[in-house]
C-alpha cells in the first residue's frame, strides 16, 4: 500500500519504505516495488495487480506481502476485507499461488502509525497482524513483524520526537510538496522510511520461520 510505495520527486519527502529497501541489500539484488497506494488485499487482487505480479516474477524471487491499512477501511466497502475472513483468505491465496509459481512468499505486518496509548505507540491494525502471525504457524510462511518493530522505535522516540518519522510540516518549513503544511501520522518521511528498513534491521533474520 502507500506506506511501501514509490513516490516521485514532486512528493518528497514522502517516502515509502519500499524505496529504501535497496539500501539494505547486496548490490546485485534487484528490487521491484509493486506497492500501490490505497490498495487492500481485496483491490490488489480485483484490479489484476496480483496476477500481473505473478506473471512478471521469476522462480526463486522473494515476494514481500504487506497489507492491512486499507483492508481495515470499513467506510470504503470496495477496499474492506475483514481480518478473520476475507483478509485471511486473500493472504492464503497469495501464499499458495506464490509457491505454485516457484516464488518465496514472506508476510510483513503493517507498519505502525504514530498513534499512542499513553507513553507507548499502539497497534491500530492488531487484528490484521494477528492473522499474519497465525498464518506463520499454519502455512510455515516467514514473517517480518514490521508492526512490532515500528511500535518499538516510535515509542522510544515519544509522541513529539516521532513526528520526524512521519509527514509533519508547517507552512513555515517551506516544503514544496506540502506548501500549506501537513500532519500525517501514517505516511513516512525519508527518515521514517529509512528507519523502517535500516534502523530496525528489517532485512535481518525473519522473526518467525
Amino acid at each position: 500500500d502507500s506506506t511501501a510505495a514509490n513516490y516521485g520527486a514532486d512528493k518528497y519527502p514522502q517516502t515509502g519504505w519500499g524505496m529504501m529497501l535497496k539500501c539494505g541489500l547486496a548490490p546485485d539484488v534487484e528490487v521491484i516495488n509493486r506497492a500501490v497506494g490505497g490498495r487492500s488485499t481485496r483491490t490488489f487482487i480485483s484490479e489484476g495487480k496480483w496476477d500481473a505480479l505473478l506473471a512478471e516474477a521469476k522462480p526463486g524471487d522473494v515476494v514481500l506481502i504487506q497489507f492491512g491499512h486499507n483492508d481495515a477501511s470499513v467506510s470504503r466497502p470496495e477496499r474492506y476485507a475483514p481480518a478473520a475472513t476475507l483478509y485471511r483468505d486473500n493472504l492464503l491465496r497469495m501464499i499458495w499461488e506464490s509457491r505454485g509459481h516457484g516464488l518465496i512468499p514472506v508476510l510483513v505486518t503493517p507498519p505502525a502509525r504514530r498513534s499512542f496509548d499513553g507513553a507507548r505507540a499502539k497497534a491500530d491494525f492488531a487484528a490484521y497482524s494477528q492473522v499474519e502471525r497465525d498464518l506463520v504457524v499454519t502455512t510455515n510462511t516467514p514473517l517480518i513483524d514490521l508492526e512490532a518493530r515500528s511500535i518499538d522505535f516510535v515509542s522510544q522516540a515519544g509522541e513529539a520526537g516521532s513526528k520526524k518519522y512521519y509527514l509533519h510540516y508547517t507552512p513555515a518549513d517551506k516544503v514544496a510538496a506540502f506548501p500549506n503544511g501537513i500532519a500525517d501520522d501514517t505516511h513516512f518521511s525519508e527518515l521514517g522510511a529509512r528507519v523502517q528498513v535500516l534502523g530496525q534491521r528489517l532485512l535481518g533474520p525473519f522473526d518467525h520461520e
